[in-house]
């Protein structure tokens, strides 16, 4: 995001935000200005709802569809709509979570996809979120 540009447009020096999207996450990033920048925190307190698509049959360097394919298992028959909900209701609650490398998670001040660019890997920090 280029702040910069924000600012000249509004007039003001003081805008915040409300997170960061990963590099092919399609979103909304939430801007306060000026005095609402107090508020970011608390809004951040709220928790985030997230919406995804699956595909199955083939993994990637990234763990996203944006990466190289290394590995493909084809889906050699038709999958029950019951059964797939059977089988995503069993992952809902609360989970420890160890991001992706290929993640906008900061760790020593560097979103994890810019080590992963560079073809470093760091230790990542586990966190608890829970699965609706």
């Amino acid at each position: 995001m280029q702040f910069f540009k924000l600012r000249k447009i509004l007039g003001t020096k003081k805008i915040g935000h409300g997170g960061t999207l990963d590099p092919d996450v399609v979103g909304v990033l939430p801007i306060a200005v000026g005095k609402a920048t107090r508020m970011v925190e608390f809004m951040q307190d709220e928790g985030k709802v997230y919406e995804g698509e699956i595909t199955l049959g083939y993994s990637t360097t990234t763990e996203d569809a944006s990466g190289e394919v290394v590995a493909e298992t084809p889906v050699l028959s038709p999958l029950d709509e019951k059964l797939v909900d059977q089988a995503i209701s069993g992952l809902t609650g609360p989970i420890t979570q160890v991001p992706p490398m290929y993640s906008a998670v900061k760790v020593n001040g560097r979103k994890l996809y810019e080590y992963a660019r560079a073809g470093q890997e760091v230790e990542r920090p586990e966190r608890q979120v829970t699965i609706l």
